[in-house]
């Protein structure tokens, strides 16, 4: 699957929520040669950007061994270390500074990143001038629960943006054999994880960039008449991927990511039937919720994969379409088609 680096980029960009923020980085005026280059590239950029805006800095506690007594005497340090006997006394002082765990973060990775040898030249030499410029911060040995840990104001829209970024360079880095340099896992080859990425973009693009549809719930009840509790019980929870409701219309999207949207099958191609069958039992148990009159459409939406597909079929009265979005183009094109799939008017039966 052909997919432009910048647009890879704009589908993250969506997929994390973070789509201004990471806009305000330019990445359409040179091509990188591939993703890992590229996300070097917006790294740097991005933490240039933050150094010239100015770190997070928080109050921190600082011990120090002084003469001259200030913030907050420790006399049991001072005692244990017979500090009196040299004249000078251990104070804790608050202290304005970014050592502060986001920042920690963001120049580990960095400081592992610079140690990939694939990178473009250039680029390692920027990152370990960075590297340098984070003077006053620590390295710390990340785990992905960090990445949970870090507490931001509303305010601080673009670090959360740069620690996105940082987690899936984190991600893709593989320590190579003595641990002084890293490879780098092509995250693009993982079709589970670019699946999600995928939901996740479609979800975030239409929460943002339209305001006819509102995201619904994506919990959908069985149409059953009468259940037993054990029945009940062993009944699987059913959730579509994408749900958008307005006034007397409902649309039901299911994504997937595929490198071959279709499959061969006695000398056909033709859709997964479990794909098909799922979008189906989805819109038909929804139906239940709704009168007769209410428009109920079902969608299945991969990235195209070779073949473009945009075909619509009526199962049991339910407009049910499946439509491949061609990444390999333009990004004003990709996002008036994402805009047209809500029209009624852009499908037929």
């Amino acid at each position: 699957m052909t997919i432009p680096i910048r647009n890879i980029y704009y589908l993250f960009c969506y997929a994390w929520g973070c789509f201004p923020e990471g806009s305000q980085i330019d990445v359409s005026g040179e091509e990188a040669p591939d993703f890992q280059n590229l996300l070097a590239k917006t790294l740097v950029r991005g933490t240039n950007h933050l150094l010239r805006r100015g770190l997070d800095r928080q109050y921190v506690e600082v011990g120090e061994d002084t003469k001259y007594p200030h913030g907050r005497i420790e006399f049991s340090e001072t005692v244990k270390r017979s500090l009196r006997r040299t004249g000078r006394v251990h104070c804790i002082v608050d202290e304005l500074a970014p050592d502060l765990l986001h920042n920690q973060i963001i120049k580990t990775v960095i400081g592992r990143l610079k140690r990939v040898s694939t990178l473009e030249p250039e680029l390692r030499r920027e990152l370990g001038i960075l590297h340098l410029q984070l003077e006053g911060i620590s390295e710390i040995r990340i785990s992905k629960s960090d990445f949970r840990r870090v507490q931001l104001y509303s305010n601080y829209a673009f670090y959360r943006f740069l620690l996105h970024l940082c987690e899936l360079i984190f991600d893709s880095l593989l320590p190579l054999k003595g641990g002084t340099e890293y490879s780098f896992y092509n995250v693009m080859d993982d079709e589970d994880r670019m699946w999600r990425i995928f939901e996740k973009f479609v979800r975030n693009f239409y929460r943002y960039e339209q305001s006819d549809y509102r995201l619904g719930p994506r919990r959908i009840e069985w149409d059953v008449d009468t259940v037993s509790e054990q029945a009940k019980a062993i009944l699987p929870a059913m959730e579509n991927d994408i749900r958008l409701d307005r006034s007397g219309e409902t649309i039901l999207i299911d994504t997937k990511y595929y490198k071959d949207t279709l499959v061969s099958h006695h000398k056909r191609h033709i859709l997964r039937p479990g794909h098909l069958y799922q979008i189906f039992t989805y819109v038909k148990n929804l139906a239940r919720c709704f009168r007769p009159d209410h428009i109920l459409r079902g969608m299945l939406l991969y990235p195209a994969a070779g073949q473009m597909i945009d075909s619509t079929m009526s199962v049991q009265g339910h407009p049910i379409r499946v439509f491949t979005l061609n990444l390999d183009q333009d990004w004003g094109g990709i996002h008036n088609d994402m805009l047209d799939l809500l029209s009624v008017n852009s499908s037929s039966v």
